[in-house]
């Protein structure tokens, strides 16, 4: 995102991103937590390596920034540099699993637009295929953030209609309230800001008293302000709560969209480790994927969750449980009317943030192709489904944008690979990731 703001004044950006190098960052950088023995065979795994690999990693840091110091010479230096032959194994496969998973499941993607490419309207999935091709018939409890509106409040209406347990929380009670009262004995609605340690706890509490456990959480409150990297205000990213000190310099934009969803899962964690079985649902957006000009804070915050997520399945998918990300494309949540702009425009940015603030301006909800019913719907098929997603893009926009992405990707991937294997002490054995 940063590079489309400040390309067009001619300052270039090159994310690297190194592998295994002999830094000393596993030492002196680095803390390794007591292992908790229900993650032994995850998170202590890695730590462990990580204990016994510091000091043998095959990348070399002279030789690191030898390669930096090419790309800062060059004209066009790519966006993104791998380095060491490690980070050029466990990069293509992340992106060779990716791809099999968007393309495998893409018509589900695109059934969530109100059009068609053809322009008809789309049929909702049916009954008998919101399961994932089979009967479901296990009632679960479901903890939905920011569920006042939107994609959250979709949701939880479509799975109280499909006759399971909600718990409804976000700030604002009124919408969801109404909800709930249709369904009195299977509707809770509680406030909840995200951001606040004691409603957190009070909201898992009420919900585990009301219906005995939860099995399905929803990390979908956020917040956003659009404006370029430069031009934000401090007061919109930077955090104002008064909280523990390690937290007061979190910027406003993550302790919702990030912390406030990584503090849920923590909490909720424990009981389905309990009752061997829970679902982590995290929504991302394909801005977490792809970013854009303007919503730099807003698409770091999701890339990050995206990151945790993406470790968080592989420590709880060997003791019974699921996590999967959910990135939707343009849906007609309101989200856009509810969106500001941060800071005074700066005319350098005219191209790029200066024009994306006149398409706000002139922006209708036909614009957005995405159906927030379908998009419960889809959502719903996969918690049901016995067929484990991790990547559930929504969306025929999402689609095309992440799809160009991951080609953009794959070009800069293959561009780089003598570079990456240069950094590599000369007859270093085989990395172990």
């Amino acid at each position: 995102m940063l590079a489309k703001e400040v390309g067009p004044l001619g300052i270039k950006v090159t994310i690297i991103e190194p592998g295994g190098f002999r830094t000393d960052f596993a030492g002196s950088s680095q803390t390794i937590l007591a292992d908790n023995p229900a993650y032994a065979s995850t998170v202590g795994a890695v730590a462990r390596f990580q204990r016994e690999y510091d000091g043998a990693q095959p990348g070399d840091p002279k030789k690191a920034a030898a390669a930096v110091l090419n790309i800062a010479r060059l004209d066009e230096p790519p966006m993104r540099l791998l380095l060491g032959r490690d980070a050029v194994r466990a990069a293509a496969e992340a992106e060779r699993t990716r791809a099999e998973a968007d393309r495998k499941w893409r018509s589900l993607s695109e059934s969530t637009d109100f059009i068609d490419d053809a322009g008809q309207t789309s049929n909702p999935a049916s009954p008998s295929s919101s399961t994932g091709g089979r009967a479901d018939l296990k009632s679960r409890t479901w903890l939905i953030t920011g569920a006042s509106s939107g994609l959250g409040y979709a949701l939880a209406e479509f799975v109280l209609q499909r006759g399971d347990r909600v718990v409804l929380a976000a700030r604002s009670m009124n919408s969801m309230s109404g909800l709930a009262a249709r369904y009195p004995d299977r509707a809770l609605a509680i406030g909840l800001d995200v951001t606040q340690p004691p409603q957190r706890i009070a909201a898992v509490e009420r919900a585990e008293a009301q219906f005995g456990g939860i099995d399905v959480l929803v990390n979908n409150a956020g917040i956003d302000f659009l404006g370029a990297v430069e031009e934000q205000r401090e007061e919109d990213y930077r955090a104002q709560f008064e909280v523990k000190q390690e937290e007061r310099d979190y910027r406003a934009i993550f302790e919702v969209n990030f912390f406030g969803a990584v503090s849920m899962l923590r909490l909720v964690l424990p009981g389905m480790r309990a009752r061997k079985q829970g679902t982590i649902v995290n929504v991302s957006s394909m801005d977490g994927i792809a970013s854009l000009p303007v919503n730099g804070f807003y698409s770091s915050s999701k890339f990050a969750l995206e990151g945790l997520t993406e470790s968080l399945w592989q420590e709880i998918e060997p003791i019974g449980l699921r996590a999967f990300l959910v990135e939707p494309g343009s849906f007609r949540t309101g989200l856009a009317d509810r969106t500001k702009f941060s800071g005074a425009p700066i005319e350098a940015y005219a191209a790029t943030s200066g024009a994306f603030r006149k398409v706000m301006a002139t922006m209708t909800p036909e614009m957005f192709p995405g159906d927030p019913v379908r998009a419960a719907e889809a959502i719903y098929e996969v918690v049901a489904s016995d067929r484990p997603r991790h990547w559930v893009i929504l969306g025929s926009d999402a689609y095309r944008l992440i799809g160009a992405k991951l080609d953009k990707l794959r070009a800069e991937y293959d561009a780089g690979r003598e570079m990456a294997f240069r950094t590599d002490y000369p007859g270093s054995a085989k990395a172990i990731l």
